[in-house]
């Protein structure tokens, strides 16, 4: 009787391509998304218990998008050779995020009329209190529109939530910084550290993306 052995040579890259593959961020997602939806599927009240993992992914995100615009769009601006060229950046800037804002909706407004979620759950849109919703009763015309574009302080605009206010006031920020010529160059070099620091959190921030996937897949 003989026996096979597997030489070391045959299994040392099989193992190393399977230990790249689990650092690569896309399968830890994919698997986050596997197993979200094998906890949902099979143990409901315990994916339910796991939507705050997908809360807490989403506000992190939501923490650190204020500064990349601001470091992003400042830098971008004051490296220029042309003010001329930068107001066109800004001007695209604002276009892009305009554009993309309408085809999120769009794309909302698509899925909610082709989908239909929650019919059938016979509910009185009459009795349904709207006070807890973020912005409900306010208006949303163009006067409101500019007001939320113009921050109340140049700084508040950067620590605050409004993503139009903050690109404001980098557009205007990396301007002054762009004509000032070199008595500004201590603040670009600060803001070009900052950007580093910035998108050093923005990687960290990414490698939770499975657990956030695998919070919002369990409890769906």
């Amino acid at each position: 009787m003989t026996t096979t052995t597997m030489s070391p040579s045959h299994t040392e890259p099989e193992r190393s391509r399977l230990s790249r593959l689990m650092r690569e961020l896309w399968f830890q997602v994919l698997l986050g998304a596997v197993l979200g939806i094998t906890v949902g599927v099979l143990l409901p009240d315990v994916g339910a218990a796991l939507s705050p993992l997908n809360d807490w992914f989403i506000g992190i995100v939501k923490m650190i998008v204020v500064p990349v615009v601001f470091c992003v769009v400042t830098q971008s601006i004051a490296s220029m050779d042309s003010l001329r060229k930068a107001g066109r950046i800004g001007a695209k800037a604002l276009g892009y995020f305009m554009v993309l804002s309408l085809l999120s909706m769009l794309i909302g407004l698509v899925v909610a009329n082709v989908f239909k979620p929650g019919a059938g759950m016979n509910i009185n849109l009459a009795e349904l209190d709207t006070e807890s919703i973020p912005g409900a009763g306010q208006a949303h015309g163009t006067v409101d529109f500019i007001d939320r574009i113009i921050p109340t302080n140049l700084f508040g605009a950067v620590t605050g939530n409004e993503i139009l206010a903050a690109l404001l006031v980098s557009i205007v920020f990396g301007c002054a910084l762009n004509v000032s010529g070199e008595k500004a160059a201590p603040i670009n070099e600060g803001i070009s550290a900052l950007t580093s620091v910035v998108f050093k959190i923005v990687g960290w921030v990414m490698r939770l993306a499975p657990i956030g996937t695998f919070g919002a897949l369990a409890s769906v």
